[in-house]
C-alpha cells in the first residue's frame, strides 16, 4: 500500500509499476505455499490482486498473473494427494467419516434454532478442530440456522464498513491500506465458511474474531484497530492528524 501510493499513477504502466510489485507478491505467495499453507498464500494473492486493482491497475494487466496463479492452484490440487483427495470429497463427503461429513451433520442437527448454547454434541470428539478450522459448524449445531446468517451478517456489515472506510480514506495509502485489510478478513470468513460447507476443500483457515488462536486473533484485532484509525481520520485537516 506504501509503495503504491508513492508509486501514483505509474501502476498503469506495465514495466515500471505493475510487474516489480507482481514479483514481490509472487515471492511471497510461493514462500508462504511452501510452507506449506496454500490457504493463506490464496488469501494474501487476492488481498495483494485487490490492493492492486483498487489503486488503479489496468484489468487487462491483471489478468495474466491471475490466470497464471489458479493455474498453480489447480496443479498443486491435482498433483498434491492430500489436497487431491480433500478435492474428491467435495462430490460426495459422507462416503467416508471425514471432518467435512462431520461438519455437515452439526449444522443438520442445528434446524433453524440450534440445540443450545454449549449444547452440541459434534465438537465432543466427532468433528476434530472444532475450536478453530470448524467453528462455523458448532455455530450452526448450536445457534442453528438463525445464529449462522447473524454470524455471515455481522462479516458483511464489518466489509461493508471497511470498504467505505476506505473509499473515503484522507490518502492513497488509507485507501489501499483500508481496503486491503478489510479484503483479508473478508476473505478468511468466506473460505471458512465454504470449507465448512462443502463448497471447497478443506484450508484449515480460522474464522476470524471466533475461533480460537492467540495469532489469529491478534492479527484480526490489529486490522479492526488500523480500520478505525483510517476511518477516525476522515475529514480531519492535515495539520490535525
Amino acid at each position: 500500500a506504501a509503495r503504491l501510493a508513492e508509486m501514483g499513477t505509474k501502476i498503469r504502466n506495465l514495466r515500471e509499476g505493475l510487474l516489480p510489485l507482481i514479483g514481490v507478491a509472487v515471492a511471497t505467495v510461493l514462500l508462504v505455499a511452501l510452507e506449506p499453507s496454500v490457504s493463506v498464500a490464496a488469501v494474501i494473492a487476492i488481498v495483494g490482486v485487490t490492493i492492486i486493482f483498487t489503486a488503479g491497475a489496468r484489468i487487462l494487466h491483471l489478468l495474466v498473473p491471475v490466470a497464471l496463479g489458479v493455474s498453480v492452484l489447480g496443479a498443486i490440487l491435482v498433483l498434491d494427494p492430500v489436497r487431491a483427495k480433500r478435492y474428491l470429497t467435495l462430490g460426495a463427503p459422507c462416503a467416508e467419516l471425514t471432518q467435512v461429513c462431520n461438519s455437515l451433520i452439526g449444522f443438520g442437527n442445528g434446524g433453524l434454532t440450534g440445540s443450545g448454547f454449549g449444547r452440541g454434541s459434534q465438537k465432543l470428539g466427532h468433528l476434530p478442530l472444532s475450536y478453530s478450522d470448524f467453528l462455523l459448524s458448532v455455530v450452526g449445531e448450536e445457534w442453528g440456522f438463525v445464529g449462522v446468517v447473524f454470524v455471515c451478517l455481522c462479516f458483511v456489515l464489518f466489509c461493508w464498513m471497511g470498504f467505505r472506510i476506505a473509499a473515503t480514506a484522507q490518502d492513497s495509502f488509507g485507501t489501499y491500506l483500508a481496503s486491503g485489510l478489510t479484503m483479508g478478513i473478508g476473505v478468511s470468513a468466506f473460505m471458512h465458511a465454504a470449507v465448512v460447507t462443502n463448497l471447497m476443500p478443506v484450508t484449515g483457515l480460522t474464522l476470524p474474531f471466533m475461533s480460537a488462536g492467540r495469532v489469529s486473533l491478534i492479527l484480526c484485532l490489529f486490522s479492526a484497530g488500523v480500520l478505525v484509525s483510517i476511518g477516525r481520520l476522515r475529514g480531519r485537516p492535515a495539520r490535525e492528524r
